[in-house]
Formats: structure tokens, C-alpha cells, sequence
């Protein structure tokens, strides 16, 4: 065994690179496509068997691949019965009475024990929703990414790393998920190996063992210092505190190494700022958004800016924002601050606005460290940096990579174990 294709599925991007097991070989260029998100939110299963055979074709032109290890976008699932296989329904998916089950779940005990946020286009959200219309049936299979890789191209062996599984909201502490469904289905399996072997595929009659499956905000953070901050930012984003311990209003997810992290997830990002992208380009007639992440990008920091303007900008725009309530907003408008430059500027400090306030709220309960930003969303807009530690007074590292963080440290994962 000596070449194997790392690739992590996100929402944006599919990335790969292939690694050489030897020191002779260097590990080849990243190799890159079109993500699941432009495709909607229900997308044909095949796209993910497809992406890997595009991906493989690709590396396979200067190498020879014996293995894959994968790692992909979290809260999506395919449900299959027999030989039947659905579409993928994404975390951008919402069921049609999601609200309405979702009120009848958030206050029930086996629901608090999962340490998840209720909201729409979580998995549990959706199969509740399936299954009081009785469209699922006995015995249904669910098949979270690499699952639904395996099954497309060869053969599951039925587990999951708890990375990818737990974040569905599927795996129940002390009460079985079929119970509250009122429907038998079949989960993949949690394995206590960090380095599980989830199946095999045949490619061009070749067998390729397949590895991993991991979240992608666990891979991207895999390695981080115990009792620090992290800042995921992407197309969502994330605020990780590096700890088993506890923390009202986070979420719990797994790690590696049989950890845990505490988690707030689905902050506005990437995916809200580019309405804005989106709307300056409309306006202004032309063909990308260069322009609005031209004039972020160069945003400058002076304290003064807290004082100076007045508007205010509740960017959860989307219903699975965590703090959706009907729709995003802009107040504050006057004839000083109707400008593109302070638009933008509130438009950044409102973003960052929602990290400073949980970390100085745990400043009470005594949580102070370093604060460590990821995603290369923060190349785009350095200002956030400055605003982040004037405002906590805590040291703020942006953590560079020459690429994907996510397949660095599946890099990492595969060295250690194979």
C-alpha cells in the first residue's frame, strides 16, 4: 500500500490530494470540484459516488491509489430500503412540519440528554418528520455520506465514526431512537477506533479499501490545545471550546480519542455575506462579488468604530441559523451612516458581534484562554481578528494552512494509524 486519496466533502468543495506512504513521493497537488450546495438541498445519492470516481481518475493519472480515507459535511442522510436508495436530504433541508416537531421535542428529557440544538434540517428533525408520514418503512437503512459511497460502489461494513453519526441527533443516551420514531431503522454503527475501516469499492475493477469518515468540523479542528477557543468559519460557522466539561447553551459532539468538545454551530458566515456579495453585484451590474470582498478585505480596525456607528445587522438570514426568528434585519440607518463603507463595517462587526459575546459571557464562569481562528473565510476579512481581541482582551491566532486543514489532519490521522 502505498498511495491513498484523502478526501473531505463539503458543502462548497469537494477537495482531495493523494498521499505517498513512502518518502520518496511527494503528496500531489489538491484537486478540487462543485460541493452539494449547487445542487439544492435534496441531491441524487450518485453525486457522492460520482465526485470520488472524478477524484480517483484524477489522482490516478500520476499515481496508483490502493485506499481512501474519508471525511465529509455533517447533518445529511439517504434512507434506504432494500434495493431502493432516496436522495440525499442535506442539513439544508426542511421537512414540512419541522417547526411543529420541533416544539414537541426540545423539551423532552431523551432530547436534552443528546446535548444537541433543536433546528430545522437536523436528521432527527427530518426522520420524525418522515416517519408521522409514514414514509419510511420497517428495517430502513440510514446511510450518512461515506455509507452511501460505500453501498453506490461496493460494500458497507455498517459503521460510523462518532464524529459524523452523533451530529445527526440519531444516537439517544439511554433510549432507543426506534421507540421515539415509532419505526425500526438500522443506524450505522459508532466504532470506538479512530481510524475505522467503513467498507471497500470497486473503481475500474479495482478494490479500494475505504477508511475514516469523519465530521468536517472535527477533522478541520483535529489536534487543537485542550481549554481553548476555536472559530471555524466557512460557508457556516462554528465556536468550539476544546473541553469534556459541560457548557450551557453548547452543544456536545464527539472527538477523537474518545473526547468530546463543547460546540455552538450554524453562526452566520460565508453563506449570509454573500447575500450582501450578491446584492452589490446585482447593483452595481457586474459579474463576481471581487467588489464587496475588495472593500472587506480592506476594512481597518479602530476602537473608535463601537462608537461611531450606529447600525445594527442580524445576519441569520437562513432558518437554520441558531438564532433565526423570521428573517435577518438592518436598523439603525441615518444619513451619517447610510454608506457602503459603514454597511460593510456593521455588516463584519454584527458577524463577529455573535463569538464576542459567548466568550465574554464565559469570562464569568472563569473560561478564559486563547482564541484560535480557522477557515480561510478570515483571509477574506483580517479585521475580524483585530475586533475579536480588543473586545475579549484575549490573544487572537489565525491559523494559516497552505491548504485544506481538513486534509491536513486526515494526513495526520492516516500516518498514525495505518
Amino acid at each position: 500500500m502505498k498511495n491513498i486519496l484523502l478526501i473531505d466533502y463539503g458543502a462548497t468543495r469537494v477537495k482531495s490530494i493523494s498521499v505517498a506512504l513512502t518518502q520518496s513521493n511527494p503528496d500531489s497537488r489538491e484537486f478540487s470540484t462543485k460541493g452539494s450546495s449547487f445542487l439544492g438541498c435534496r441531491i441524487d445519492n450518485k453525486f457522492f459516488s460520482n465526485s470520488l470516481i472524478k477524484h480517483l481518475k484524477a489522482a490516478s493519472k500520476k499515481t496508483d491509489i490502493s485506499g481512501v480515507v474519508i471525511c465529509s459535511e455533517m447533518h445529511g442522510f439517504c434512507y434506504k430500503y432494500k434495493n431502493y436508495v432516496s436522495e440525499y436530504f442535506s442539513w439544508r433541508f426542511n421537512s414540512s412540519n419541522s417547526n411543529q416537531i420541533i416544539t414537541q421535542i426540545k423539551e423532552k428529557e431523551w432530547f436534552k440528554n443528546i446535548k444537541i440544538y433543536p433546528r430545522v434540517g437536523l436528521p432527527l428533525v427530518n426522520l420524525l418528520s418522515f416517519c408521522q408520514q409514514k414514509l419510511l418503512k420497517n428495517n430502513t437503512e440510514i446511510l450518512f455520506i461515506p455509507q452511501i459511497i460505500c453501498n453506490n460502489l461496493g460494500k458497507s461494513y455498517g459503521c460510523v465514526h462518532p464524529t459524523l453519526g452523533q451530529s445527526s441527533g440519531l444516537y439517544l443516551k439511554n433510549k432507543d431512537i426506534n421507540k421515539i420514531l415509532k419505526t425500526d431503522i438500522k443506524l450505522p454503527k459508532p466504532t470506538q477506533d479512530d481510524f475505522p475501516l467503513l467498507g471497500e469499492i470497486c473503481v475500474n475493477g479495482k478494490i479500494l479499501p475505504v477508511w475514516g469518515g469523519y465530521g468536517d468540523l472535527q477533522a478541520a479542528l483535529y489536534g487543537i490545545k485542550k481549554n481553548t477557543w476555536n472559530i471555524n468559519l466557512g460557508t457556516g460557522s462554528q465556536l468550539v471550546y476544546s473541553s469534556n466539561q459541560e457548557l450551557d447553551g453548547f452543544e456536545e459532539r464527539a472527538f477523537f480519542d474518545n473526547q468530546n468538545i463543547q460546540c455552538i454551530s450554524h453562526l452566520p458566515a460565508g453563506r449570509s455575506l454573500n447575500l450582501f456579495a450578491d446584492l452589490l453585484r446585482n447593483i452595481r451590474d457586474e459579474k463576481d462579488n471581487s467588489f464587496f470582498w475588495n472593500k472587506v478585505k480592506l476594512l481597518t480596525f479602530d476602537k473608535k468604530i463601537f462608537n461611531i456607528n450606529n447600525m445594527k445587522v442580524d445576519l441569520n438570514f437562513f432558518e437554520q441559523n441558531r438564532n433565526f426568528k423570521g428573517g435577518g434585519s438592518v436598523i439603525g440607518l441615518n444619513e451619517k451612516n447610510f454608506n457602503i463603507n459603514d454597511m460593510l463595517l456593521s455588516v463584519i462587526i454584527s458577524m463577529t458581534k455573535n463569538f464576542i459575546d459567548i466568550i465574554l459571557d464565559s469570562k464569568k464562569k472563569n473560561l478564559q484562554s486563547s482564541i484560535y481562528i480557522y477557515g480561510d473565510l478570515i483571509n477574506k476579512i483580517p479585521i475580524m481578528k483585530d475586533i475579536i481581541q480588543y473586545s475579549t482582551k484575549n490573544k487572537v491566532t489565525i491559523k494559516s494552512y497552505s491548504r485544506s486543514p481538513t486534509l491536513i489532519n486526515m494526513k495526520k490521522i492516516l500516518l498514525k494509524n495505518i
